[in-house]
């Protein structure tokens, strides 16, 4: 099942999202916009399985990969036998169909917005999923794509619903069809003039203080579940509001977004040995901290080499053999280093994992200085309108939807206007511009961005601008 319960569920009637899980009777869950509340859905529903940081519930054991990879997880659905699980939600603006709709956007146009915005995400996760789904694992992306399919957007579409004015292969889909994964609701209903399966908006009842889905809203199907590997849809279906065209109804229906539930035929299969990885943990320590290194190689001479960024293993502030690594329970085979890191320099580093003289795999992390706090920075105090907006930002903590939200000066932490995930990055830059979530050119005014943490609205670190 795939649900985006809309800001923590709670707006509408949280009773509402435990009776539409208890009625979708699901096996795993996908839920996008938990907030903190998915350890209290899975004690709703008496699961002792949940992911928060991979947004998944589970009537079966939970078991990270090797790598501790934030993007995927494998649940183990028969004894010693596993699927893999990706739960993505994809940004939400600018939404393809109303650049197309309201700004009359060209195909070329609308394509550029896709692969900016959507497609690297969708990416990252997808280049999991297709090597789990080559090693036998039956292997599942489901969540809010906020992207349509292309199997929806064809050229006898054209005028079924206002905003397709022409044929769309939206970037996402086809990528994960050219994959080798299959659409599950599409494949049960190949025609989407019969069976249109429209997963957004839902008509919830109207929260105050927020924004209220209406009939004017361009309704489309987002929410998806797709599948590689030994998986083979059977039956899928959506539900929601009453009123709708839909299987099944609760009420008050408790979010803007429908929920798909599908039923595949798989054959779990064991968990496939890693490819040679080198994970850092935590990706940013302070000076004088251990620094813990998880790998896996089954090369007899590899080794884990700590670089200054970008350097060369040649040149290594330290080093160990993979073979002194112990064993890192409930990951295996991977296994477990340590370093000292008194003395080294409050800058970005490398872990190499390095055998037969080629390097295998490299992964960055930060060394700070005790007490530092997250810092971010724009490229300038006053820009032009239409100027883009350089934010750079350092020492973060690196979640997987951390965020960066441009506010009106003042402003609440929940009224943003440009908005962008940090990817799991503890440093990096973003340049805001007309392709971004959010309205543009900004108006001239005074503005600030904000770094805010896990999907939520606690910001942790500021910086002011002015447009004029």
């Amino acid at each position: 099942m795939t649900f985006n319960i809309e800001y923590g569920g709670d707006g509408v009637s949280f009773d509402s999202v435990i009776q539409t899980v208890k009625l979708a009777n699901p096996d795993v869950v996908g839920v996008n916009e938990p907030g903190k509340h998915l350890p209290k859905l899975a004690d709703a529903l008496g699961w002792k399985y949940y992911d928060e940081e991979r947004q998944i519930i589970s009537k079966y054991p939970i078991q990270l990969p090797a790598d501790n990879n934030p993007r995927y997880s494998y649940v183990e659905v028969t004894p010693g036998g596993y699927i893999a699980v990706a739960d993505v939600h994809l940004p939400s603006s600018p939404a393809g169909p109303n650049v197309i709709y309201y700004k009359d956007f060209t195909l070329k146009q609308v394509l550029k917005v896709e692969e900016k915005n959507r497609v690297p995400e969708a990416k990252a996760a997808l280049e999991n999923l297709q090597w789990t789904a080559s090693q036998g694992v039956p292997s599942f992306m489901m969540g809010d794509f906020n992207s349509p399919s292309h199997l929806d957007w064809t050229q006898e579409m054209v005028g079924a619903r206002p905003q397709i004015k022409f044929a769309v292969e939206w970037p996402v889909t086809k990528m994960l069809e050219n994959a080798g994964l299959s659409d599950s609701y599409r494949v049960i209903y190949p025609d989407p003039k019969i069976d249109p399966g429209i997963t957004w908006p839902a008509m919830r009842p109207k929260i105050k203080g927020e924004w209220n889905p209406s009939k004017r809203s361009l309704a489309d199907r987002i929410d998806m579940i797709w599948s590689g590997g030994p998986a083979t849809p059977t039956d899928s279906w959506v539900m929601g509001e009453q009123g709708a065209d839909v299987k099944e109804t609760v009420s008050p229906w408790p979010s803007d977004h429908r929920a798909l539930v599908s039923t595949f035929d798989v054959s779990p299969a064991p968990i496939p040995q890693p490819r040679p990885f080198v994970t850092p943990e935590p990706a940013l320590l302070t000076t004088g901290k251990p620094l813990a290194v998880t790998t896996f190689s089954d090369a007899p001479d590899a080794t884990v080499a700590v670089v200054k960024s970008g350097g060369d293993p040649a040149s290594a502030v330290a080093q160990q053999p993979v073979a002194d690594g112990t064993p890192v329970e409930g990951f295996a085979p991977a296994v477990a280093l340590q370093f000292d890191t008194s003395g080294w320099k409050t800058e970005a580093h490398d872990v190499v994992l390095v055998a037969g003289g080629k390097e295998l795999a490299r992964q960055t992390f930060w060394v700070r200085n005790p007490g530092d706090k997250v810092q971010l920075i724009t490229s300038k105090k006053t820009y032009r309108p239409g100027e883009p907006i350089k934010v750079s930002w350092y020492g973060a903590p690196a979640n997987r939807w951390d965020w960066i939200g441009i506010y009106e000066r003042g402003a609440d932490n929940h009224q943003y206007g440009l908005w962008v995930y940090t990817k799991s990055a503890v440093a990096g830059t973003y340049a805001f511009g007309s392709t971004d979530p959010g309205p543009w050119p900004l108006d001239p005014g005074e503005y600030s961005a904000r770094y805010l943490l896990n999907d939520g609205y606690k910001s942790v670190a500021e910086a002011d601008f002015t447009v004029k």
